[in-house]
């Protein structure tokens, strides 16, 4: 089933596997996002540090343990708009961020220190949610939940297993 999400995206890696390779695009939140799809990350690469609405197929591990989520489309979340490629350049770090760089250089006057000043935090302040935040307490409460009855169970478990098992049977009971 394809969802849409909004999020920033802010790094990028490719795997080589003998399969081929596997392009991965984590987003703000660290998220992991898999493609085989070249132009598709090459897409959401040239949108890096830009709010996007992505578009991705979630599909859950044969053994259940986790959630794989398969990057369909990247599009921006203003709208469409003229994609720059990137440069061909083998740095695309700027200088003065590339610390190797900044070694080869020869000692001038280092750079003057960027002036930031914070903004005043306000009333209206609150920190970005991970989109998958609730699901992450509930998963968190049923795990507590299954070890807090451990004690008061009439026969003693002898596999790790079967607490992860009581635990998804709170789970399910806590899931809206």
């Amino acid at each position: 089933m394809e969802q849409q999400l909004q999020t920033v995206l802010a790094k990028f890696d490719t795997i080589q596997t003998s399969k081929g390779p596997i392009f991965k695009v984590y987003d703000q939140y660290g998220t992991e996002y898999a493609t085989f799809r070249q132009p598709v990350w090459e897409t959401a690469k040239a949108l890096t540090g830009q709010p996007v609405v992505i578009t991705f197929t979630a599909k859950n591990s044969p053994d259940g343990r986790f959630e794989n989520r398969y990057l369909e489309g990247v599009e921006p979340a203003n709208g469409p708009v003229q994609v720059q490629p990137l440069p061909a350049a083998p740095n695309p770090v700027p200088v003065q961020a590339n610390v190797f760089a900044m070694a080869e250089q020869p000692q001038a006057q280092p750079p003057p220190p960027p002036q930031f000043t914070a903004p005043p935090a306000t009333q209206e302040y609150q920190r970005a949610k991970h989109p998958d935040e609730q699901a992450a307490i509930r998963k968190a409460v049923a795990l507590q939940a299954a070890v807090n009855t451990l004690p008061n169970l009439e026969t003693k478990l002898t596999d790790p297993n079967q607490v992860l098992a009581i635990a998804e049977v709170w789970e399910r009971w806590l899931a809206p």
